[in-house]
Order: structure tokens, then C-alpha cells, then sequence
């Protein structure tokens, strides 16, 4: 069976690509601009359940939306 590209089955996928690329935009942004104030707070203090608690919050939201945007974005090796 065929696979059917995702902007065929939602009018509205045009929207959603767009909203998803500006999120990983401002959160890449974002990691960028306060990168230096995490070394100084985080990455110089003893590694503790606060420290990973702000690592996962952190970079597991940008993990997410980067594997969501590419996922969506780059074909599948069983598209023909």
C-alpha cells in the first residue's frame, strides 16, 4: 500500500510545519543566548536532582520538537 504524504490528508499541514519550525527556532535561539549563564549556574556546580531536572526540562523539549520536525520533514526510506 502506497503511502500518502501527510499535506494530502491535512489542509492544515502547511500551518503546522511552520508553527513547528518557528518553535525549534526560538528554543534554538533561546539554548543560544543563555548558554553562557548555563555553564556558570549549572555546569559548575555538583551535579544534584535540580541539576538534572533543569537538563532533562531543558534539552528534552528541544530533542522532542527537532526529531518531531525532521520526522515530518525528511522521507522515510520506504517512500518511493
Amino acid at each position: 500500500m502506497p503511502r500518502v504524504s501527510p499535506a494530502a490528508t491535512c489542509p492544515t499541514f502547511d500551518n503546522l510545519m511552520t508553527t513547528l519550525a518557528s518553535a525549534v527556532t526560538i528554543i534554538a535561539v533561546d539554548h543560544v543566548l543563555t548558554f553562557g549563564q548555563e555553564v556558570d549556574l549549572i555546569w559548575s556546580q555538583k551535579f544534584s536532582l535540580g541539576t538534572a531536572l533543569f537538563l532533562i526540562n531543558r534539552y528534552f523539549g528541544f530533542a522532542t520538537a527537532f526529531a518531531t520536525a525532521y520526522g515530518l520533514v525528511i522521507p522515510s526510506s520506504t517512500d518511493k
